[in-house]
């Protein structure tokens, strides 16, 4: 897991917040027997500068029961104070289940982005399975946050229910509370989507093949999201920061 944070960092309650949502994640995998992919040890710990400050992003990836990927990662301050937890999974070929995505960013003392969403790959599943999921989200926090607009280049690519807020200082709770909560409620998801299920030969064809299209087309819009490529790089620096994204969170290569 994420390495200990310094002591003085122990009281801040946006790391404690970001802890707690990257805790309810390895649970996930662990509830879902997920094995851990390997992955080059400067992906996995990666070193860098922001505005001349050091910060460090450690990267766990986990694959199996139906996910091709399921990547958590964490974004540390110098004072080893989280700053960004992210979790992303993504769907294996012939899977139903939708991309998985929990994103939180926090720099300058604010919770300036919650991104929480299910994003579709095969609306039938979607509406049974993850609509109430991002419901209880929505119930849980959307009113307690400061909505934003989603970015552009996600129009085409969120479900309408995704969560893009930000909180007002001292109310970050409700945010950490939601992402954490969906974390632990998708241990309920079903271990077979009928497109996996051999049972089931006939579906798991056609509509697979849809919704594993649906995925790929998910990632690639990620991929164009350019600010993003360059906030990792200017960190970390542009080739570490075109590897990860296109190797390893949204996996195109």
């Amino acid at each position: 897991m994420e390495r200990a944070p310094a002591r003085e960092a122990l009281t801040d309650p946006i790391d404690r917040g970001m802890r707690g949502v990257l805790a309810a994640a390895f649970r996930l995998a662990g509830a879902w027997g997920l094995a851990r992919l390997p992955m080059p040890a400067c992906m996995a710990v990666a070193s860098g500068q922001l505005r001349g400050e050091p910060v460090e992003m450690r990267s766990h990836a986990f694959a199996g029961a139906g996910w091709e990927s399921l990547m958590i990662a964490a974004l540390a301050d110098g004072a080893g104070a989280l700053r960004v937890a992210t979790v992303c999974g993504l769907p294996a070929r012939g899977a139903l289940r939708p991309l998985l995505g929990v994103d939180l960013v926090a720099f300058g003392g604010r919770l300036s982005l919650v991104a929480i969403d299910l994003s579709p790959t095969d609306a039938a599943f979607w509406q049974e399975h993850a609509r109430p999921l991002l419901e209880a989200v929505h119930a849980a926090a959307a009113a307690k946050l400061a909505p934003r607009r989603p970015p552009d280049f996600a129009r085409d690519t969120l479900s309408p229910l995704a969560l893009i807020a930000g909180a007002r200082p001292g109310a970050e709770g409700p945010a950490f509370d939601a992402a954490a909560g969906l974390l632990d409620a998708l241990r309920g998801l079903p271990a077979l989507d009928p497109a996996l299920d051999p049972a089931r030969a006939g579906e798991r064809g056609e509509r697979g093949e849809a919704a594993f299209r649906r995925s790929l087309a998910l990632r690639r819009a990620e991929l164009s999201n350019r600010k993003e490529t360059d906030v990792l790089a200017a960190m970390f620096g542009r080739a570490f920061a075109e590897r990860y994204l296109r190797e390893h969170l949204f996996r195109v290569a």
